[in-house]
């Protein structure tokens, strides 16, 4: 897993963070300078594909806030309100833990509470004590052990995960101590668990070994450890489900830094000289605009060998090809077609979260949440309700359509295959429409849209309608009688 973790890192992190890798994703040539490699690698720029699929696919159930229904004791609101104690609330920590659990493939979250002096749950409320999540990433958890009894079966009984902490460092100075928390919990015991704390202690890195620093009661039945899972291959395991993706985002890479440097050489040109003397040369020829250069040699030439450009579009068509199997991938990963002969109306409209994977990762994390809550409740001693229930926002439609969906929305709109009120909703849940936007407020506006409009002046017929001119009203026959107003009337007509 080491690998695959190694790779997601790198392409999450950005440009830099490959370039600092070097020759592990942009290998070197044969015969290639390390001058002209290290050029080459500081042109080389990182196409943010893997990066803007996992925030897609994350931006879509978080972009409305985590809500539950149901009710929740006091102290249970105040942990929903206040998860980490690190400024987040549950939807900023339930985001990340989403996010890491499809970069990764899973991601954990610990709940625990802080140790106090207090001596029962009334003077903890007191002091403002509460239990608060941590997220564990995989690359940070290296052991575990599952225990089977006949009372509760295979069950977590300890883990070891790495904690990076800030500490100080001098007078002014700060840095980051990496330590060692296992935790250790017999189910069988009617006793407490144990938790220790392990520092690296050394003068210097020959001499440095792990020592046991900090020891306590772990006073919970269990180890209170949720798992999410992006993709599970085994219990504790998973993959990146974007790992397709990331080795294309590589491809591409190598492939866009290969271009760049074609690109240099089509754009430059190789001078070639002929019929120059050897000292002529071993001068040096200063090229370019407003400069003059003359041999002895009257037979001399100097001409430039200018690139066909057919392995320039070769290339762009290499790149073309890759970062449209990218985008296939990315839309594959995160929504599966609805299968079948379907009408416009079930393809369009009907695009459920139940078909596609990120509506099943949501309805996942809404578990997590579930078992979260119901650990921070355990430590409480305080029993969730039944009724209550996580709602990770899931209405909406995911894929790679656009401007086709809303398009076949419009016409069928204009069909009268759709009404007002669910086509506006349907471009909400694309992104097209704010949530702000109710069909009421707008055929207000529409109606008064259409009151302050202005009126569009009479057209004045040409002259020639008249025949010879404009009727003389004295001469008509029937003028006398037409009162005023009649007269007035036929004159402006």
């Amino acid at each position: 897993m080491g690998m695959r973790w190694a790779l997601v890192d790198t392409l999450l992190d950005g440009t830099l963070a490959i370039r600092d890798k070097q020759e592990q994703y942009l290998p070197r040539h044969e015969k290639e300078s390390i001058t002209k490699y290290r050029k080459r690698l500081k042109r080389s720029v990182l196409m943010p594909a893997y990066r803007s699929a996992l925030e897609l696919a994350v931006s879509r159930p978080f972009s409305k806030p985590v809500t539950y229904t149901g009710t929740l004791p006091t102290d249970l609101e105040q942990f929903w309100l206040r998860t980490d104690q690190q400024g987040h609330d549950m939807t900023g920590f339930a985001r990340r833990w989403f996010m890491m659990g499809l970069h990764y493939g899973l991601c954990h979250a610990l709940v625990d509470s802080p140790s106090t002096m207090a001596s029962n749950l009334e003077e903890e409320r007191e002091l403002g004590v509460m239990p608060r999540a941590h997220l564990i990433k995989p690359t940070d958890l290296f052991g575990w052990r599952f225990t089977r009894s006949d009372a509760h079966g295979m069950q977590l009984t300890q883990i070891r995960f790495f904690e990076h902490r800030v500490v100080d460092s001098g007078t002014y100075g700060e840095k980051e101590q990496t330590t060692v928390k296992v935790i250790n919990v017999d189910p069988e015991s009617e006793g407490p668990g144990e938790w220790q704390r392990w520092t690296l202690m050394g003068k210097n890195e020959a001499d440095q070994t792990w020592v046991m620093t900090e020891v306590g009661v772990f006073d919970y039945p269990e180890i209170p450890l949720v798992t999410f899972y992006g993709q599970q291959t085994a219990p504790m395991l998973g993959k990146p489900p974007f790992e397709h993706l990331a080795h294309l985002n590589v491809q591409h890479y190598q492939s866009d830094s290969e271009q760049k440097d074609l690109l240099q050489f089509a754009r430059v040109g190789v001078w070639f000289a002929k019929g120059w003397s050897k000292a002529e040369l071993q001068k040096g020829l200063t090229i370019g605009a407003h400069r003059f250069v003359g041999s002895e040699n009257p037979n001399a030439t100097l001409q430039v060998v200018e690139h066909s450009g057919s392995a320039l579009n070769m290339g762009m068509a290499d790149i073309d090809r890759i970062e449209a199997r990218m985008q296939m991938v990315a839309h594959d990963v995160i929504s599966r077609a609805p299968s079948g002969d379907m009408r416009a109306t079930t393809a369009v409209v009907g695009e459920r979260r139940q078909e596609s994977q990120i509506g099943a990762w949501t309805q996942d994390m809404n578990e997590a949440l579930l078992h979260l809550t119901r650990h921070a409740g355990q430590w409480r001693n305080l029993e969730v309700p039944d009724d209550f229930r996580p709602q990770v926002f899931s209405d909406f439609v995911v894929g790679l359509r656009g401007d086709a969906d809303v398009g076949q929305l419009h016409q069928m709109r204009a069909n009268q295959d759709l009404s007002r009120q669910s086509y506006y909703e349907e471009l909400q849940r694309r992104g097209f429409l704010s949530d702000m936007v109710t069909v009421e407020e707008e055929e207000r506006r529409l109606e008064d849209e259409q009151l302050n409009l202005p009126r569009a002046p009479v057209p004045t017929p040409p002259p020639e309608a008249f025949g010879d001119g404009v009727p003389d009203l004295d001469d008509d026959p029937n003028a006398g009688d037409m009162n005023e107003l009649d007269r007035d009337a036929m004159a402006t007509e």
